[in-house]
């Protein structure tokens, strides 16, 4: 975002102040510009239940805790259904069951109604006060600000750092910062906001149309994190939809509040910010998995996750630039081979499996009496055990996906030069990919891939890989020279295929009649085998093939010609 031209407007989570999930009691009474009080209505607020989480009963956190413990790849599968999740329209987190004897609605006992803020922020308004933030701080300090420093303004220079010649003078407060802009009233900013009672009300509010409403996009972050970082993954899903609205706890809670000290307290906090992380269509988890300092270090953080994955629903991993950066240079690398008579290891596999660490025993609060909560109620359902694995195999899942675009690219890369040191490692990594399903690899270009028939490379493993995919709708292997085998790899992969979505395959210069040109000799059975299961199995839904550059004789085309008439298609 280039902030200057936009029109006039650390320390981890937690620190002393800080007190998220406190309810607001404050509410507020007029709208933005205007003296007017505000209906109920005009300001989107609404009575909802109490966390369907918290009124869990033991029978079924046993259930759940038994089918980790006793189901294979219970975590996997968990991990998949959630990242599958993300990849369809947003919806809010629903009870899950598939790993349960007993629907987790079934006990859920009856609570009181509270009152709890559904409002959250659009983009246009951060971008806006990131905008005033950069017009007096400048350039270098803004790229420098934490959450933390966004909430509390920068630290107070030491009397040793200040002009010696004045060692009297103070610094002056941070006046952009959350807590300068609400200290006369001491609400949360939104409340302010609402309230017309905002320090920079003028300058923050002037001009935009519909910067609240109801939640769309739960955000879990740290405060160690870059405010310019957060914003820049907030942008990035904001330009996805029209009406995204995020709730960030640095805005929707007040940061004057004393946090709770007091055990029933912390419960009720717990219990409203399990509602909001449940009713949200969209969580979305800010961090840089190379950090020491992520959002698995926090139990605020790994309480949000607990709720959700144990909910149900979409977890959205967004990197901030630093970590994508890292990322890309890693999935750029291809491991050695060592033992030609072993599966080779992928570098990209072996580095995130030791990088990523959960371990919500040692995680921190501020609030003692919060931490001591938060880590009761992770013993009372699932564990501390179960929920690092659960996270980790989440995450993993979610990066996977994330990368493997670019992994599948420099798999191909390798393939399409047979001398390259990678060439085992390229095509296992290649079918792992293909196998897992991932809903962004919807094109495989293997075009001038020679190496895939290669005598290390099992060619039936990618038959398996493109056989157990239901993603893939363009399919590209011309330029190859595989011969005849390419129509029985194909004729395989359409007959044992049980969710094939693949509509356009290329088989263009890939000898599939075994010619190089048109003297050579014919085997028509590549073309026979394909066209065989194209013209009788139903339910296929490729409309495009190509071959040519194949020299088909007379025999491939007259096999061509008789099947080709009963395809529907």
């Amino acid at each position: 975002t280039n902030y200057e031209n936009q029109s006039p407007q650390g320390s981890p989570r937690g620190l002393p102040g800080f007190s998220p999930g406190v309810s607001q009691r404050r509410r507020a009474t007029s709208l933005p510009g205007s003296s007017q009080p505000a209906s109920p209505g005009d300001i989107k607020m609404k009575k909802v239940v109490s966390s369907s989480f918290l009124g869990y009963d033991e029978r079924l956190w046993s259930s759940l805790k038994h089918q980790l413990n006793n189901t294979k790849n219970a975590y996997g599968a968990i991990a998949k259904e959630t990242r599958r999740a993300s990849s369809l329209p947003a919806t809010p987190a629903q009870p899950r069951s598939a790993y349960s004897t007993t629907r987790f609605s079934d006990g859920v006992t009856q609570a009181s109604e509270f009152e709890t803020p559904t409002t959250a922020v659009h983009i246009e308004f951060l971008q806006r006060y990131a905008s005033w933030i950069y017009r007096l701080v400048g350039d270098e300090k803004f790229r420098s600000v934490t959450v933390y420093e966004l909430v509390y303004g920068f630290a107070p220079v030491p009397a040793l750092a200040r002009n010696p010649r004045s060692p009297g003078r103070k610094t002056r407060p941070s006046t952009w910062c959350i807590q300068s802009l609400t200290s006369s009233t001491g609400l949360s900013l939104l409340d302010a906001l609402l309230q017309n009672e905002c320090e920079g009300q003028n300058i923050l509010m002037e001009g935009l149309h519909g910067p609240f409403g109801p939640i769309t996009h739960f955000v879990v972050h740290t405060w160690s994190m870059l405010f310019v970082d957060l914003l820049d993954i907030l942008e990035n899903h904001a330009a996805q939809a029209d009406e995204t609205f995020f709730w960030l706890d640095f805005i929707a809670v007040s940061q004057h509040e004393p946090p709770p000290f007091e055990e029933a307290q912390a419960v009720e906090m717990l219990n409203e910010h399990a509602a909001l992380v449940e009713g949200a269509a969209e969580l979305v988890l800010c961090c840089d998995v190379w950090s020491k300092t992520n959002v698995f270090s926090r139990s605020w953080c790994l309480f949000e996750l607990l709720v959700r994955l144990t909910a149900g629903g979409s977890v959205q991993l967004s990197l901030t630039p630093r970590a994508s950066q890292r990322l890309q240079v890693l999935c750029s690398t291809l491991g050695n081979e060592h033992d030609p008579f072993s599966i080779p290891l992928d570098t990209y596999d072996e580095t995130v499996r030791d990088m990523l660490k959960v371990n919500s025993q040692q995680s921190k609060a501020s609030v003692c009496s919060v931490e001591f909560a938060i880590k009761n109620k992770i013993l009372a359902t699932l564990g501390f055990e179960r929920l690092d694995r659960l996270v980790k195999a989440t995450v993993l899942e979610l990066l996977d996906e994330m990368a493997a675009p670019l992994r599948v690219s420099t798999a191909i890369a390798a393939l399409r030069h047979p001398h390259h040191l990678g060439l085992r490692v390229a095509f296992h990594t290649l079918c792992k990919l293909i196998t897992r399903d991932f809903h962004n690899i919807t094109t495989l270009n293997l075009e001038g891939c020679p190496a895939v028939t290669q005598p290390y490379n099992n060619i039936a493993v990618l038959e398996g890989a493109l056989t157990g995919n239901g993603t893939i709708t363009h399919l590209n292997i011309s330029n190859s020279g595989i011969g005849p085998v390419l129509g029985a790899l194909v004729a395989g992969v359409l007959t044992n295929s049980e969710h094939m979505s693949l509509r356009v395959l290329n088989l263009d210069s890939s000898m599939i009649c075994g010619r190089q040109d048109s003297s050579s000799p014919e085997d028509s059975s590549g073309v026979e085998d394909m066209m065989n299961v194209l013209a009788e199995r139903e339910g296929l839904q490729i409309t495009h093939v190509s071959l040519k550059g194949n020299f088909l004789g007379p025999q491939s085309a007259l096999v061509l010609a008789e099947r080709i008439r009963w395809n529907t298609t």
